[in-house]
């Protein structure tokens, strides 16, 4: 068994944090079973090009399909979609509870340091927050940061050091760096995204119109109002097909799917891996299958715990749950065979911060990970081992 012993504070913005790796600081919305969030919202994220930005940085660009229904005002790509670099927010969830969104899609939970009115982190300390006014810095472990202006994203600090500012215009949206433009988004008449161009890069876009929204309304399921999607990605002067979305409602059912039609080039398929089958109610987001499998949300009782199950074709049966009561975190694989993860939260002032964690098959030990922190809740220490590979700064 390897291990790794690192001390640091998360207090200083450029501090390095055991083996997390730049490469984390782009990271997308995560699922934990199949295209399922924590939550039991589908989501699926289109890298739509990696932008260079200087000779040792690069900057991933996407779209992100998501169905929760936290979407405010007009999405640049229509109902459902987002692209995080222009449009990711910071919100305040509590009085002591803040989440951000970075520039890619993952979306952290921030909480408020014991005796720190303006000051948050996350709960592994792999994240740290600060608010000035209502601007807000979100800082990475790695040295990049975030920081948003009024709680709309403004700028981004690579892990490498480049910054990059966001613009706003009426017709327009841009991402520049050292004054040299990186990024153009030209907008339709509607606010969409009509055209993106930069370095060897042009993307075009087309919509459907009529995707519905529905409400419940005295127990049956009513359209409330219809709305553009995104659904094709066009590339270059070439008009290569790269994304074909159908969309489908099942009014009965209140479900809309996405199927993938797009055809192969002649250079073979497109840039884009195949989009992913999948299919939500309408009324509150929640997925109901993808293409090879069907999914259960089951409700907990208690809040920030999930159980979700995922059954395949097969009839194979695969789940995870969370007990936020216990810590105690399970995934089932359609083997049968059970994976668990303890966490132990630290009590106190800084309770509801990661202690320790550890994961185990079959009651064998695969990994651990044991924390300390300061009397303000700073990460000042983090031990993992890893019976499986060995662990790099």
């Amino acid at each position: 068994m390897t291990r790794i012993l690192i001390a640091f504070s998360i207090m200083l913005p450029q501090a390095q944090l055991s083996a997390e790796s730049p490469s984390d600081f782009f990271n997308t919305r995560a699922t934990v079973l199949g295209f399922a969030t924590e939550h039991g919202e589908a989501c699926n994220s289109i890298l739509l090009e990696t932008i260079k930005v200087s000779k040792d940085a690069s900057l991933p660009l996407y779209a992100v399909l998501t169905t929760e229904r936290m979407q405010s005002g007009q999405p640049l790509f229509g109902k459902n979609w987002s692209m995080p670099l222009f449009e990711a927010t910071v919100m305040a969830i509590d009085e002591q509870t803040i989440e951000a969104q970075t520039a890619t899609g993952k979306k952290i939970d921030l909480y408020q340091l014991p005796g720190e009115v303006d000051r948050y982190t996350s709960k592994d300390g792999r994240w740290v927050g600060k608010r000035v006014g209502n601007d807000f810095e979100l800082s990475s472990s790695t040295g990049g940061r975030f920081k948003y202006k009024n709680g709309k994203i403004a700028s981004v600090t690579l892990p490498t050091g480049e910054e990059l500012n966001i613009q706003r215009h009426a017709d327009s949206l841009s991402v520049t760096s050292n004054n040299r433009s990186l990024i153009s988004v030209k907008l339709s008449a509607e606010n969409l995204a009509d055209e993106i161009t930069a370095d060897r890069l042009n993307l075009k876009f087309k919509y459907n119109y009529e995707v519905p929204s529905t409400s419940q309304l005295q127990g049956k399921t009513v359209i409330v109002g219809l709305n553009p999607m995104m659904t094709h990605i066009i590339r270059g002067k070439e008009q290569q097909e790269q994304l074909a979305l159908q969309v489908i409602y099942d009014p009965d059912a209140d479900e809309l799917s996405v199927k993938d039609d797009t055809k192969p080039s002649a250079a073979g398929t497109g840039v884009f891996p195949a989009f992913p089958q999948l299919a939500w109610h309408v009324s509150d987001g929640k997925i109901v299958s993808d293409a090879t499998a069907s999914y259960k949300i089951i409700d907990t009782q208690h809040a920030n715990s999930y159980h979700l199950e995922r059954t395949g074709s097969a009839g194979l049966l695969e789940s995870i749950m969370f007990d936020s009561q216990t810590g105690i975190l399970k995934y089932v694989d359609p083997n049968g065979i059970l994976s668990q993860t303890a966490i132990i939260l630290t009590p106190g002032d800084t309770f509801g911060k990661v202690r320790s964690s550890r994961t185990s098959i079959s009651e064998t030990t695969l990994s651990e990970s044991k924390y300390s922190y300061g009397v303000k809740g700073e990460l000042l220490r983090a031990e993992f081992s890893d019976s499986r590979q060995r662990l790099s700064q």
